[in-house]
């Protein structure tokens, strides 16, 4: 999924990490910032009650780059993250999101998660 609202500079990787949580939370999630789920270190926590669903829990990423792309490794460590606190936290899906772009192997191993990584590219308007 690609968005086209983000201002177009960040000074550093927290300030990305805030947009990104005030996107979440115009989109009426609960957020929570820099969040221990079982000695894993997440960036945030966002949940949202859902009628006819219940609560639901994403964890998200974000990797903010000055340049370059983000690699499959970071899927790898989302996915593995997801798989280990899912069970005992509610845990739905991990979401990957980048100022950037992903690289083609990254892209393939979130095709591979079977919906447990989502991949979410926020670009600059006009570019």
């Amino acid at each position: 999924m690609e968005i086209t609202r983000m201002p177009s500079r960040f000074t550093k990787g927290s300030d990305f990490e805030d947009y990104v949580a005030s996107l979440y939370e115009d989109l009426g999630f609960e957020v929570k910032r820099n969040v221990n789920l079982s000695g894993q270190q997440i960036d945030l926590l966002i949940s949202k009650n859902i009628i006819g669903v219940g609560r639901q829990q994403m964890i998200v990423e974000c990797k903010y780059r000055s340049e370059g792309s983000v690699s499959n490794q970071a899927v790898i460590d989302l996915g593995a993250i997801v798989r280990t606190v899912a069970d005992f936290n509610g845990i739905i899906k991990g979401i990957l999101v980048t100022n950037s772009r992903f690289s083609a192997d990254a892209a393939a191993v979130a095709q591979a998660s079977g919906g447990r990584v989502e991949l979410l590219l926020l670009k600059t308007k006009g570019v």
